[in-house]
């Protein structure tokens, strides 16, 4: 049974992770829009957590939870966060998982494993099919603070069907406009004090993506 403290931490969290504050409004007005599932990750120093989602296509099972953690090479929402994290810290990581980052092709030695994310990161959108869960499509791009900092990652989630009927580039450039919305929010929260309520970006309208 989960005890009554943990509840109360998740909701202090919830309430002022400046991460969720930004997306929250923002993630849910677009996955109505486009009815499209939209995941937001977060990135806790050795994990990528979900953070949280909207998830408006019921014929996709809802894979991730809030707090359930993902695997940090596979799956577009965590390549795009570990390609722009700083070359030390790529380079800490390779040292501590050399074989895991062979077994999932991001490179053979940690020069390889340097110029494949720095390949993901020049792209700002990473797209990945089946990596995680079979059948299924990922396209993912950054979420950083206002000193370039990655904090974690938006992410469409939509069947290999539904993606092969839409256009790649106009999905790449949404997720981008999102990311970039959220980041928005959270640069503007950071002007004010820190128990100051955040003004929600006011969402463009949008392509419906239905399927």
């Amino acid at each position: 049974v989960i005890g009554s403290r943990v509840i109360e931490l998740e909701m202090l969290k919830r309430e002022n992770d400046p991460l969720l504050r930004a997306a929250r409004y923002l993630i849910r007005y677009y996955a109505d829009c486009m009815g499209m599932n939209i995941m937001l990750c977060s990135y806790y120093g050795d994990k990528v957590l979900c953070a949280d989602n909207a998830w408006p296509d019921h014929s996709i099972p809802e894979i991730y939870k809030p707090g359930r953690s993902m695997p940090i090479f596979k799956g577009a929402m965590a390549k795009v966060i570990l390609a722009n994290l700083s070359p030390s810290q790529l380079k800490s990581i390779h040292s501590w998982n050399a074989e895991r980052i062979r077994e999932s092709g991001l490179g053979e030695t940690l020069e390889e494993f340097l110029a494949r994310m720095a390949e993901i990161r020049s792209a700002g959108v990473t797209i990945t099919q089946g990596e995680v869960v079979d059948g299924l499509v990922g396209i993912a791009a950054p979420i950083r603070d206002g000193e370039e900092r990655v904090l974690g990652s938006v992410v469409f989630v939509l069947s290999i069907e539904h993606f092969n009927s839409l256009e790649r580039d106009a999905l790449a450039q949404e997720i981008r406009h999102i990311a970039s919305e959220i980041e928005h929010g959270i640069l503007r929260a950071s002007k004010f004090a820190a128990t100051a309520p955040i003004a929600a970006a006011r969402p463009r309208r949008v392509p419906v993506y239905r399927g």
